[in-house]
C-alpha cells in the first residue's frame, strides 16, 4: 500500500496464507485498513497456547504442514520438464477434475519460474514453512486478530485441497473466530 501510495484500503483481502498477512496488517496499521476479507485462511487452525510449549523443529513444522495442505507442499519440491508436464500434474488432481479451465491453465503457467527442464512453483518452500511457524507456533496472528478493531469477514471454501473436507469446518471456524471483535 505504501509503495502504491494507498493511504487506506476499503477492504484488505487475503486468501490462504494472505489471510494471515491481512490479519497482522489490520492490527499493526488500523488507520490504513477499514475492513478485512479472509478467504479460507487467516484464522489459526490449532490453539497456539496448547502447542506453543512444544519444541517445534523444522521437521515437525514440515510434517504438520504436510498434514494440512498435503500435495500443495509436496509440489514445492518438484520440478517440471515443461508447462505441459506441470499441467498434466494438475489435471490428475482430484480437486481439478471437474473444474479445469483456460483461466486455470493461465494461472498454472504464471505460477512457474525457472527454465525448462527445471520449472518449479514460484512459492519457496522455506519461506512457506517460516510463515507456518509464525502462524502455528508463535502467537503473532492470534494476538493480531484479537487486536483488530475493523470488521473481519471470512469466506470458507466448501471443500479441501484434495476435494475432501473443508480446511475450516463450521466448528473450527466458530472456535477460531472467538475473541475477534467484529467477525462474521
Amino acid at each position: 500500500m505504501h509503495a502504491l501510495r494507498i493511504e487506506q484500503a476499503d477492504i484488505l483481502l487475503g486468501q490462504s496464507m494472505g489471510g494471515f498477512v491481512a490479519a497482522v496488517a489490520a492490527a499493526e496499521y488500523p488507520q490504513r485498513v477499514r475492513k478485512v476479507l479472509m478467504v479460507d485462511g487467516g484464522l489459526p487452525l490449532v490453539n497456539v497456547g496448547y502447542i506453543a510449549w512444544l519444541p517445534f523443529s523444522n521437521f515437525l513444522i514440515e510434517k504438520l504442514t504436510q498434514r494440512i495442505i498435503g500435495p500443495s507442499l509436496t509440489r514445492l519440491d518438484m520440478t517440471f520438464e515443461s508447462r505441459e508436464t506441470h499441467r498434466a500434474f494438475w489435471r490428475a488432481h482430484p480437486a481439478m477434475a471437474q473444474d479445469w479451465s483456460p483461466e486455470f491453465e493461465q494461472y498454472l503457467d504464471y505460477d512457474l519460474v525457472g527454465e525448462p527442464p527445471a520449472l518449479r512453483a514460484s512459492t519457496r518452500k522455506d519461506a512457506l514453512l517460516r510463515d507456518v511457524r509464525t502462524q502455528l507456533v508463535e502467537d503473532l496472528v492470534p494476538r493480531s486478530l484479537k487486536a483488530t478493531r475493523c470488521p473481519v469477514r471470512f469466506l470458507r471454501a466448501e471443500r479441501g485441497v484434495m476435494n475432501d473436507a473443508a480446511l475450516y469446518s463450521e466448528d473450527k471456524l466458530a472456535k477460531a473466530a472467538a475473541g475477534i471483535a467484529q467477525f462474521s
